[in-house]
């Protein structure tokens, strides 16, 4: 093949375009670029498909929020009625209540209704004052009248049994080993009965006395219930114009706190009235109605009272709750005497630290403040300047508690006392010991006492009362001869 042959036909392999396919080609790029790019159009249409599609997500937040505000709005109003305020202040001071007594509850016996206690007790008597009259020989009566009493022990034995509605007391007093009288108390179903041989050989009846309705306390499901009917009665009797409101700054832990003053102020009157409609929805209400009678025979026999027209008495309950969530942050009860027009009441703060303020005449006289709980705690006493009057301290555990306090009573004398309970098995070992000590450290007097008891479940009392028969004047003039008999052992050598 020729060379001329061979350029043929490689020209014959190689790819033609012609012309116009390649402007064909650019024009179709062109077109692609153009869908890429949409118009100003399309790009508004996007933008309104965009914003349908967020606006329901839009339109239900802001629905949200007004419900929010609404329901603020509501509780606001609902919660900053006084009578509100009132109920939830009864609330939160039964709450307390409560929670006070599931922390005693914890410390007290499990030995029941139906228990025996043996025990002696025993007492020291100590002063420096008495000491030097002794030396000087004044006043002998009186300190061997207080040898007496060291060398003296108590001896005492306690029963009850609530189901049988029997209790016993025997107390016998031994001076240097020998007894001195026996008394014996008997409570059998409300008859009451008293044994001392120096009067009688035979029991002596006396008054009937209910001693287990009286001593009887309910229980905290029936003060719960009695709450509820006292709190819902209030809450339908009340007026807005039984209340004064007014906003205030008291301290809290120390801090100033801006507060709503919600005071409840009722006159003797109108306190007359709520108290007779408040005893009669408690008398409507069957359970309530059990309770009552049961706490207090007498409450079947209430009758309204008349009040005379001239008595301005007025009675003051007063919350101190935050702006806000009306939360209760203090409490007062104030009474305005009709007469002496004296007002005299109690407050409460509570905070951190827990504040008992005395009030007279709208002013502070006196203040404790209390720190910790009921395990380990602190008091403070204060006059109505913020000054000092004394402090305490104390702990109380399961087995063991003890409480110290110190009170200056003058410039010259402090009072100091201090409590201390050990308990070990089914035995209490308890000292008080409380003295007057003068500025320059002398004892002034001194007194201690010690008790050590012995607690068991279960009672065997067996007390003959057959013979019993009525306490007589008689036995009266006896009983006083006894006394001065008993007396008269102390201040004679033994």
């Amino acid at each position: 093949m020729t060379e001329e042959n061979k350029k043929v036909e490689n020209q014959e392999e190689m790819p033609h375009l012609e012309p116009s396919q390649e402007v064909d080609f650019q024009a179709e790029e062109s077109k692609t670029e153009e869908v890429v790019k949409p118009t100003v159009e399309e790009k508004k249409k996007e933008e309104e498909k965009k914003l349908h599609k967020t606006s329901p997500k839009i339109f239900v937040l802001l629905a949200a929020i007004i419900l929010i505000l609404i329901s603020f709005i509501g509780y606001y109003a609902f919660a900053s009625n006084p009578k509100r305020i009132l109920v939830s202040s009864i609330d939160s001071l039964n709450k307390k209540m409560n929670s006070l007594n599931t922390e005693l509850s914890q410390f007290q016996t499990n030995i029941g209704d139906n228990f025996t206690m043996n025990g002696t007790m025993t007492m020291k008597i100590n002063s420096d004052v008495l000491d030097a009259y002794e030396t000087m020989g004044l006043y002998p009566e009186l300190t061997q009248m207080l040898t007496n009493l060291e060398n003296t022990e108590f001896n005492y034995e306690y029963q009850q049994n609530k189901d049988d509605k029997t209790l016993y007391f025997n107390f016998i007093p031994t001076l240097n080993g020998q007894e001195l009288t026996n008394i014996t108390y008997y409570n059998e179903n409300s008859n009451q009965y008293l044994l001392i041989k120096e009067i009688a050989e035979e029991y002596l009846k006396l008054e009937n006395f209910d001693i287990f309705d009286s001593v009887q306390q309910a229980n905290i499901d029936d003060y719960n219930y009695i709450v509820d009917v006292v709190k819902d009665s209030l809450y339908q009797h009340v007026t807005k114009d039984d209340f004064e409101e007014s906003n205030v700054k008291i301290k809290v832990d120390g801090k100033d706190k801006e507060v709503k003053k919600v005071a409840l102020v009722l006159n003797a009157e109108r306190a007359n009235e709520l108290l007779d409609q408040v005893i009669n929805d408690l008398k409507k209400d069957k359970e309530a109605n059990k309770i009552m009678n049961r706490i207090s025979p007498e409450f079947k026999n209430y009758q309204k009272q008349e009040i005379d027209g001239t008595d301005d008495s007025e009675l003051n309950f007063i919350t101190y709750v935050t702006k806000f969530s009306h939360e209760p942050l203090k409490y007062a009860l104030t009474i305005t005497d009709s007469y002496t027009k004296k007002e005299s009441g109690l407050a409460y703060t509570d905070g951190e630290i827990k504040e008992f303020e005395v009030i007279e005449n709208e002013k502070v006289i006196g203040t404790m403040e209390i720190k910790g709980d009921i395990e380990n705690f602190e008091i403070t006493l204060k006059d109505e300047n913020g000054k000092s009057l004394g402090t305490g301290k104390g702990s109380y555990k399961d087995s063991k508690s003890n409480f110290d306090l110190s009170l200056n009573m003058d410039q010259n004398m402090i009072l100091a006392c201090h409590i201390n309970a050990q308990k070990e098995g089914d035995q209490t070992n308890t000292t008080f010991q409380c003295e007057i000590i003068s500025n320059d450290n002398q004892t002034l007097l001194s007194l201690e006492l010690a008790d050590t008891n012995t607690l068991k479940e279960g009672t065997d009392v067996t007390v003959n009362i057959e013979n019993s028969r009525e306490f007589t004047e008689e036995d009266s003039q006896k009983l006083s001869t006894w006394l001065q008999q008993l007396l008269a052992n102390y201040l004679v050598t033994q």
